[in-house]
């Protein structure tokens, strides 16, 4: 029908279709002849079709998109359309998948209205979407829509999901968490990897990508992420994905060295991520030790991070052994008559509220790599504050020991530039420094990215003179 129509005229032709469908979508009540919930959906699912094709013509594609409402009725047809199967689901994701398919917060509320009325249910559509592109898809002819079936609906999720960065709504972010959005990205990379089409390269790093954007959405539980993304496949997900007989594309191989180089380096200092890590590292040695992943990308990236994780792995023998407990002997003072019984009760209720809260042996964890590798470095740290004290005397300090990247660096900062420690918490712990009378010194962990948020940083105090016991063997 569509190709007897002149495309010269689509942009003419747009005003008069929405006019009466809108008016149709919104007052079906006054339809002399009220159309079945079968007929109805039928008629959404053309109207979608019919869109898909007017979008032909950058005219009309300009028009289309910025009619108010347009997105209501394409969300309400997104559902319909993966109950059904529905073949024009292809052009759906062709709307989807453009940039942006999303480019305000007022192009997000339309999707919301459409899909059901509340953030959560575009969430669960979105999630529902992914997981269906990787499941049994109908027989569709191939004419029609191509070799590339699942590329093409991926895209079209991943990409949508992309664009709602323009809406800067962080509660969708969780919404999609809370489904399984996760899940959902990491089985659809799974499902990519073992495709041999050049469509695939571009779908895999959609996923990726969105993937990655989730991990830096502010106030996301990073710890639970990584454990819900290894049990989900994150480590097979990416060695299939450097080993694709499509060569990845820069763009694509820089989003997969930071999984390894960033993401999950940071969840390493987590005792629950730790303890779980080395089964997914055994579950992909197949594949890790065949000549094309030898010679993929990110090979490099990959042993540093099999080092890294040794590294955790000595750190979490000795803290489960006895030489541990010796440092007990540096928390009593400071429990007695250091401060930390009046204000550990306040400070441990305001943080269990915390989305990110993280729970006692996680917390526990932390400590102990923070003061094996305080160890480590004392000589460097030692020096770094006496530089510190003779260029900026009378100005306190405390040591900043950083595990954003593979390899573990301090600083020494003035107390003044506080490392994102909540406002009160932070003037608690410099007061109780104070109080000390030098027998105490400041240090905080920094772990995670993004803003230096709460939870990633972790802030101890460190009682001068005393023995930090045993620690790592070399």
């Amino acid at each position: 029908m569509f190709h007897n129509i002149p495309t010269a005229t689509y942009p003419d032709l747009w005003p008069r279709v929405w006019q009466w469908s809108h008016f149709f979508e919104t007052y079906p009540h006054c339809n002399p002849k009220a159309l079945s919930r079968e007929e109805s959906r039928t008629f959404s699912v053309r109207l979608c079709y019919f869109i898909s094709h007017l979008r032909e013509d950058d005219t009309a594609r300009d028009l289309i998109d910025s009619t108010p409402g347009v997105r209501v009725v394409l969300a309400k047809t997104w559902g319909i359309m993966l109950e059904e199967s529905q073949l024009a689901i292809f052009d759906l994701c062709r709307f989807l998948g453009r940039d942006p398919a999303v480019s305000n917060h007022t192009d997000f509320l339309e999707f919301v209205e459409g899909a059901g009325g509340t953030i959560s249910d575009l969430a669960l559509l979105v999630v529902k979407h992914i997981t269906w592109s990787c499941g049994e898809l109908p027989t569709w002819p191939v004419s029609q829509i191509g070799l590339d079936q699942r590329n093409t609906l991926l895209h079209g999720g991943s990409n949508f999901l992309l664009a709602t960065r323009a809406a800067k709504t962080d509660t969708f972010f969780h919404a999609l968490i809370s489904h399984g959005i996760v899940k959902a990205l990491i089985e659809a990379a799974l499902a990519l990897g073992e495709k041999n089409t050049k469509g695939t390269v571009e779908a895999l790093h959609s996923c990726f990508l969105t993937l990655a954007w989730i991990w830096d959405v502010e106030g996301a539980d990073r710890r639970s992420l990584m454990r819900e993304a290894l049990g989900a496949g994150l480590m097979r997900a990416l060695v299939l994905s450097a080993v694709h007989p499509c060569t990845p594309s820069p763009v694509t191989v820089q989003c997969l060295q930071q999984y390894l180089g960033r993401f999950i380096p940071e969840a390493l200092t987590y005792h629950s991520v730790l303890s779980i890590i080395m089964q997914f590292f055994r579950s992909v040695e197949d594949l890790v030790e065949t000549k094309r992943f030898r010679e993929s990308k990110i090979f490099k990236e990959w042993r540093e991070l099999e080092g890294l994780v040794q590294d955790r792995l000595r750190v979490l023998e000795w803290y489960n052994s006895k030489d541990y407990e010796s440092l007990r002997s540096c928390q009593i003072p400071d429990w007695t008559a250091g401060g930390h019984r009046d204000s550990c009760q306040y400070h441990r209720q305001v943080r269990s509220q915390e989305v990110r809260y993280v729970p006692g042996k996680d917390r526990s964890f932390i400590r102990a790599c923070f003061d094996a590798h305080y160890t480590a470095a004392r000589r460097g740290i030692l020096s770094a504050q006496l530089s510190f004290i003779k260029e900026n005397p009378s100005t306190q300090f405390y040591v900043l020991l950083s595990y954003k990247e593979n390899t573990v660096t301090f600083d020494v900062q003035p107390v003044s530039i506080n490392p994102g420690v909540a406002v009160e918490e932070w003037k608690d712990y410099v007061s109780r420094v104070n109080a000390s009378g030098g027998r105490m010194e400041l240090h905080v962990l920094e772990h995670g990215s993004g803003d230096r948020g709460r939870s990633n940083t972790h802030t101890k105090l460190f009682r001068c003179g005393q023995a930090v016991g045993k620690c790592m063997k070399d």
